[in-house]
């Protein structure tokens, strides 16, 4: 029988959009399961060290349950990921408002984001699937129309490729992310703070009391932040450390090393059951999040409950809050300028990292 019900995800909006499950495998055997609601991935099905293939991906095994996800399960993520301070910025003195989704703050491209729209699908193969969304001008506050191409690829190593692509007709902030919730365990087996993990970065953010950035990043040295060296997420998590508090965990932007707008190795997670994560991107930051907001109501795939530290989130893009921060990569991308994000999650087998 196949690992998910295709008929739980059929669903026809108001507007006639059509919502389906499609399923991406390789020559190996392994499954990739996606849906075209927010351009989703739904199941990740890769094989442990005994060769049996095992869920690492949360996620719900209804549309229903996609329908009312405020955590962004497996979602492709804009107009912009993460936050902007005060739902505003400015590109060339001209201020923008944008909507406010989260207290004062707009987070993941507000209340109409790519998340929750339904994505044209445009060509599906055993291996790829190619998903169209139109975004358009001053939506959620963001000027200039978008026509999205988002393409996963599911490779015979393994590889769950996302591309994300856009041209934009005005002058502009973007910043696309994948957001898959990982539990190389298996999801619904417990918590991942006995992963290892390695981040390539030197720097990272602070958050203020309302988990805004505004500075410019510190040192990860002599910090709880600092895995440059590979170690188990939990090792310092529960740590007395102010940024640990704000967080409830981790929930912080990394700066990457050695950033230079190519695609490059940038973390890597290995699990006791032996399955290994390694994570590639061309984008310049990534958000470690740790699902500490995680509540009793959000019930998986497994018919388990998701608490505080069942999943973990590896999240490429620009900083949080760009445009509003002088300092670093804006966000800011120029009328006809091509933009892409491109996240590489390569899944393998090995004792330790």
């Amino acid at each position: 029988m196949p690992y998910l019900d295709k008929a739980n995800f059929e669903y026809t909006t108001q507007d006639g959009k059509e919502i389906a499950l499609f399923l991406l495998t390789n020559k190996k055997g392994n499954e990739v399961w996606i849906t075209n609601y927010g351009a989703r991935v739904v199941a990740i099905r890769v094989p442990d060290t005994e060769g049996t293939l095992t869920d690492v991906l949360l996620g719900f095994d209804t549309i229903d349950q996609y329908f009312k996800d405020t955590t962004y399960q497996g979602a492709a993520v804009g107009r912009f990921a993460n936050r902007i301070a005060n739902g505003q910025f400015s590109i060339d003195g001209q201020t923008y408002h944008v909507s406010k989704n989260i207290g004062d703050h707009i987070l993941h491209g507000g209340f109409t984001g790519f998340h929750n729209q339904v994505w044209e699908v445009k060509e599906v193969s055993q291996s790829t699937i190619e998903l169209h969304l139109f975004s358009p001008d001053m939506q959620e506050g963001f000027p200039g129309n978008l026509s999205i191409k988002c393409t996963y690829t599911f490779t015979e190593d393994n590889e769950l490729i996302f591309d994300c692509s856009t041209t934009p007709d005005k002058d502009t902030v973007i910043n696309f992310t994948q957001h898959n919730y990982f539990n190389l365990m298996g999801e619904g087996t417990g918590d991942i703070l006995s992963h290892e993990l390695m981040i390539n970065a030197s720097l990272f953010d602070e958050l203020n009391d309302e988990c805004i950035c505004e500075g410019d990043p510190i040192p990860v040295e002599n910090t709880p932040f600092d895995f440059r060296i590979a170690k188990e997420i939990g090792r310092d998590i529960k740590l007395t450390h102010e940024q640990l508090k704000l967080g409830q965990g981790y929930d912080h932007n990394y700066h990457l090393d050695n950033f230079d707008g190519q695609l490059q190795h940038v973390a890597k997670v290995a699990a006791p059951n032996g399955i290994t994560l390694d994570i590639l991107t061309n984008q310049p930051c990534m958000q470690l999040y740790t699902s500490n907001w995680f509540s009793e109501t959000i019930k998986g795939k497994s018919g388990r409950i998701y608490t505080k530290h069942t999943g973990f989130c590896l999240e490429p893009q620009v900083a949080p809050n760009a445009p509003n921060r002088p300092n670093l990569i804006s966000g800011v991308v120029r009328a006809e300028e091509k933009y892409g994000c491109v996240v590489v999650q390569r899944f393998g087998v090995r004792e330790r990292i």
